[in-house]
This record gives C-alpha cells, structure tokens and sequence, in this order.
C-alpha cells in the first residue's frame, strides 16, 4: 500500500514575497554617448541660429529693397527691377517667418527639449500618416530652411534630429 502524503501540521509558512525586480536602464550606443553633448549645445542654440538667420535675411531684403529702389527711380521700373524687388521681398517675408517659426514653434519645443535631454519627448513628438510617424523636428528644420536665408537657419534642428533618429538612446520607430 502507498501511503498517501499527509498535509503539513500548523500553519502554512507564507511564501516569500518577490523581490521587485529594478527598472533596466535604456540601452544606449556607445554612439549616441558620444554625440550626446553635441546634439544637446547645438539644439539648445538652435532657436538663436534661426533667429539670427531671420534677422539677416530680413536686413538684407530691406536694404537691398531700399537699394533696389532708389535705382529704379533712376533707371525706370523693369521686368529686371521687378524680379530684383520680388526677390528682396521673398527674404523680408522668409526672415519674418524664420523669426517666428524659432521663437514660436523651436523654442519650447525643440530647444528646451534639447536642453533638458528629454530625448523621449523629441522621438515622441510625430506626425502620424497612417502607420507612419514622421518626426517633427525634421518638419520644423525643413521650415526653417526653406524660408531661411540661404537655407542654414535649420541646420540648428536638423543636425541633432538625425542624430537623435539615426545614432540616439533608441532605435527611431518609423511605423507604429
């Protein structure tokens, strides 16, 4: 005959509470450890870079549309005086927007980020299009250098967003 196990006298000894296990530390690249500091000095200025790029293409609009116009009087009104002034009134109106575009939009969200290393917030920030998330600093960068004077007010935003995207803390999650 087999005998049968008998139950435990007393009480049952209370099973030991798990030990909570600490949070992994985010993996990051040996990569990104180097480019940290850098993408942090560059997007924190980057607001100023576009700035400055808006505030010399609206002077040079202005003095060049001052200039152009003082000779027009001269010489009459031609179609050369005409795309010259058109021109000159493309950068008053791309330094204008480049102006806005860094105190407005790069500023609280770009710059601060930078500044604050909250890295997270930048890789998060997107614009979805279906299952695409297209990250909007490299909008708010491309902005900058299509109104900008001679493209390089979004270098400041442009140059930290592909770091952070193809060398950050994480890999980019393109779709979701």
């Amino acid at each position: 005959m087999s005998e049968e196990p008998s139950e435990p006298q007393g009480e049952p000894s209370p099973e030991p509470e798990p030990t909570p296990k600490p949070k992994p530390e985010p993996k990051t690249s040996d990569t990104w450890d180097s480019l940290k500091d850098i993408a942090k000095i560059i997007g924190t200025w980057a607001w100023l870079i576009g700035l400055i790029n808006g505030s010399i293409g609206v002077l040079v609009g202005l003095v060049n549309l001052i200039t152009a116009g003082i000779f027009s009087g001269i010489t009459g009104l031609s179609f050369s005086t005409l795309i010259t002034t058109s021109t000159y009134v493309w950068y008053i109106i791309g330094g204008a927007v480049t102006i806005v575009l860094s105190l407005v939009i790069v500023l609280p969200r770009f710059s601060n980020k930078c500044k604050n290393e909250d890295w997270e917030f930048l890789l998060n920030d997107v614009l979805v299009l279906g299952s695409f998330r297209f990250p909007l600093m490299l909008l708010w960068g491309a902005l900058l250098s299509i109104f900008g004077f001679y493209v390089w007010g979004g270098v400041g935003v442009l140059v930290p967003a592909f770091m952070l995207l193809f060398a950050g803390p994480e890999p980019y999650e393109w779709t979701e």
